[in-house]
């Protein structure tokens, strides 16, 4: 027996099918008025980035080791935990870097990464013979995945930044996550009390 379609079926199911709404219908999907931000941004207020100070040069009882995630390196990364600065209008934190080679040599910068979502970082100076210079012409860069960014983005993800947020994260819990205890990968999922 062949399928017949009532008329009135097909009248409803036609305007459907060319993708025409029948007369009354209400659309259930709508578009937000303007686009979702953050709620640290501030509508008309430009976002200035605090003067910067070159802090003085780090001493070794004053650094903080980390290990960036990923292949194993033969460089150790230190923070110096002393002269760690906040800068909230930009949500950027800025930090001395210490690496050094298994040879022993150092390299030592002065440094800002941007607590956006996907990152950004700035050298703001060099450091040689006991003594900060300042970069020519520091710019932001945005982070890449690539090694050279690697230990860049695991601070930014792990011990400077709310994770999945634009806001930096406090001075103590930065110093905390830095000596080991409260790594953002390592307090996921349950706790105990």
């Amino acid at each position: 027996m062949p399928f017949r379609f009532r008329r009135s079926a097909c009248l409803i199911l036609a305007p459907l099918l060319c993708g025409a709404a029948p007369a009354g219908a209400d659309n259930n999907f709508k578009l937000d008025p303007e686009p979702i931000r953050p709620s640290n941004i501030q509508e008309g207020a430009e976002r200035q980035e605090a003067a910067v100070t070159l802090p003085p040069w780090p001493g070794d009882q004053d650094l903080l080791a980390f290990t960036p995630e990923g292949p194993v390196s033969p460089f150790k990364f230190f923070i110096d935990g002393k002269n760690l600065r906040i800068d909230e209008p930009i949500a950027a934190v800025r930090y001395t870097l210490v690496i050094e080679s298994p040879s022993g040599a150092r390299t030592i910068s002065y440094e800002g990464i941007r607590c956006t979502l996907k990152g950004a970082w700035k050298t703001y100076a060099y450091g040689s013979d006991g003594a900060f210079a300042k970069a020519p012409a520091a710019e932001w860069q945005p982070l890449s995945t690539g090694p050279s960014d690697a230990y860049r983005d695991d601070l930014r993800r792990h011990y400077l930044c709310v994770p999945r947020e634009t806001r930096t994260r406090p001075l103590k819990d930065i110093l905390r996550a830095l000596h080991g205890r409260g790594r953002t990968s390592e307090i996921t999922g349950f706790q105990a009390n």
